[in-house]
């Protein structure tokens, strides 16, 4: 993916809430909002299983919710930008999830993992066409490596 200039900063605040809106979605259980922050064909893939377009992804977190355990948190972090420009971006980010082994008990990192993500704005709104998790694998760390600036 070759783009000519860099994301305008309102643009990486936007992809930011993006984010944000995604772990939200998420971890309340809001599968028609989850949905709605991918194009209409976006793909999720996590370990290598895709769920492709908006209505797979609504049900995808629909049954999700219910397996789900209550009070459990999705965050990204260290969020990379790795090339875009004001219509389309490729970025990284770490991803913790915290859950709760049981009501009332401390929350405890339950997983740790990267997201590649391509987002694309449409209409003046950005979404994802491309949201791929996968576990942080610490004996492969050069495979990693964000592409040099």
């Amino acid at each position: 993916m070759s783009m000519p200039s860099p994301t305008p900063p309102d643009d990486r605040f936007a992809i930011q809430d993006l984010l944000a809106r995604y772990a939200w979605a998420l971890d309340t259980g809001d599968h028609e909002t989850y949905a709605s922050l991918f194009t209409p064909d976006g793909v999720f893939v996590e370990r290598g299983v895709p769920w492709r377009g908006r209505a797979v992804l609504a049900e995808h977190i629909r049954d999700l919710s219910t397996r789900m355990a209550r009070g459990n948190r999705h965050h990204n972090t260290q969020i990379l930008f790795e090339e875009g420009d004001d219509t389309r971006v490729r970025l990284r980010s770490y991803s913790t999830h915290i859950a709760h082994p049981e009501p009332g008990a401390p929350g405890v990192v339950r997983m740790q993992g990267w997201y590649r993500d391509v987002v694309v704005k449409i209409d003046g709104a950005w979404y994802f066409e491309e949201r791929i998790w996968d576990e942080w694998h610490p004996e492969t760390l050069a495979e990693h490596r964000p592409p040099p600036r």
